[in-house]
């Protein structure tokens, strides 16, 4: 069991570089995670304040709450899994924004399934955190490289 524990500490604080890491991809990874937060946050205000009233007047909390946690999620998997037919960079292209409209779609149905919560406070925007990581971790890499091994 010490065996396991010191193997386990030693790969935790191993700080030496990744050889086979595309950096490139990982940050984009993390940049269209921070966009589609974004479209999901955006959908979510969206229709929490201005479309709820309407969509209340047609719709049932319990339909969309079956449509947002179990439907859409199957639709994404459907969207984002499957054989690549045709040129990559396309395949890629259109499953992205496939999943950010998805993502919309999801924020909306959120949006009005709080609409009618009285929720003391706004949750922190969820896109912060991606986005900085996609885009301000290239910027700031040489500089986190020579102050790793400080640590």
């Amino acid at each position: 069991l010490n065996e396991e524990r010191d193997k386990l500490l030693a790969t935790l604080s191993d700080r030496s570089q990744i050889s086979n890491l595309d950096a490139a991809q990982m940050m984009s990874t993390f940049t269209w995670a921070g966009v589609m937060l974004t479209g999901m946050t955006t959908g979510c205000i969206f229709t929490r304040y201005l479309l709820s009233p309407i969509l209340s007047l047609f719709v049932s909390p319990f339909y969309v709450a079956a449509f947002a946690y179990i439907a859409m999620p199957l639709i994404a998997i459907q969207y984002s899994t499957g054989p690549i037919e045709g040129d990559f960079k396309e395949v890629d292209r259109s499953r992205r924004h496939d999943l950010l409209t998805i993502s919309i779609v999801e924020g909306m149905l959120k949006g009005f399934l709080f609409s009618d919560r009285y929720m003391p406070g706004m949750a922190p925007f969820s896109f912060i955190t991606p986005l900085c990581i996609g885009i301000l971790a290239p910027f700031a890499s040489p500089y986190i490289a020579k102050f790793v091994f400080l640590m």
